[in-house]
């Protein structure tokens, strides 16, 4: 069975023209490029077989209504997202791809909606003036001080990749080029420093080491499931988890390597969403 995680939600449908829909999908959007980016499938149920709905409109829509939509309740004009069309069993899905942001979005216009939209009277609010929103498992919800923790952690990841790609684009430069400083916020210019990205970067946003990761990992499963380092090991090796999920890892040369609370939440929610997940990790590591 398939899961909605903080990185994946699904929907049985999106009609274009009803508020309700567009408030819940720009909710959801601003959650996820808050949290890290991921992806909403359209025309999805929630246990992952296809909804049958016609997702003909959704992958009609101007990628400039949607920055225009998400502009009225944000006053940020965002495009980091693209609609594509994908087939499960046959039937047409519609999927939103969300990137990331440094700086988290704020509602700064609530999200109200008739309720004689849905066949009610009155008012409802997917969201108020002044949240930020993150996901929260398969939830988009009001952030809390974890959830800013880890947006620093995020961009201090990618400070620190970007400062070592300079690194190793210098030490590449031939003889007689110049390597170019790093323009700061107030557009004035220097060379990166350690002080800039620091111990911050494994110490806040990686703080368990692999034993730590099993410990939490059966302490949230509080007995229904006990792993072991092996299945860490298993999981890591299948999902690529070193090589694609830098908001997963982190490995300094000289120390051992490190991984976030994501990385926990992350394999809670695939047990939870298939309680033989780890036995069939196991399963495909030795098949290897």
């Amino acid at each position: 069975m398939e899961v909605k995680t903080a990185y994946i939600d699904f929907k049985d449908k999106f009609d274009i023209d009803s508020q309700k829909d567009w408030c819940e999908i720009v909710k959801n959007i601003v959650a996820m490029t808050n949290s890290g980016g991921g992806i909403i499938l359209i025309g999805i149920e929630d246990d992952g077989t296809p909804s049958g709905y016609d997702v003909t409109p959704v992958l009609g829509i101007d990628p400039t209504v949607l920055t225009d939509r998400i502009a009225a309740y944000t006053g940020e004009r965002f495009s980091g997202f693209k609609i594509t069309e994908l087939n499960k069993g046959g039937h047409r899905i519609a999927a939103l791809l969300i990137e990331s942001v440094s700086v988290p979005m704020v509602f700064i216009k609530p999200g109200t909606y008739d309720i004689d939209d849905v066949g009610g009277e009155g008012q409802q609010t997917a969201f108020k003036s002044g949240a930020v929103y993150f996901r929260h498992g398969a939830r988009s919800e009001p952030g809390n001080s974890s959830d800013m923790t880890k947006v620093v952690g995020r961009e201090l990841e990618r400070l620190h990749r970007s400062w070592f790609s300079g690194i190793r684009r210098a030490v590449k430069t031939p003889a007689g080029h110049v390597t170019q400083p790093t323009a700061t916020m107030n557009g004035t210019a220097r060379m990166p420093n350690q002080s800039d990205y620091g111990a911050a970067v494994p110490d806040r946003a990686y703080p368990y080491i692999q034993k730590e990761v099993v410990h939490h990992v059966n302490e949230r499963l509080s007995g229904k499931k006990r792993i072991t380092a092996y299945d860490t090991l298993c999981v890591r090796r299948i999902y690529r988890i070193d090589e694609s999920k830098p908001q997963f890892y982190y490995k300094s040369k000289f120390a051992p390597a490190q991984y976030s609370e994501e990385f926990v939440e992350w394999l809670v929610e695939r047990y939870e969403g298939d309680h033989s997940f780890f036995e069939k990790t196991r399963e495909q590591y030795r098949a290897r």
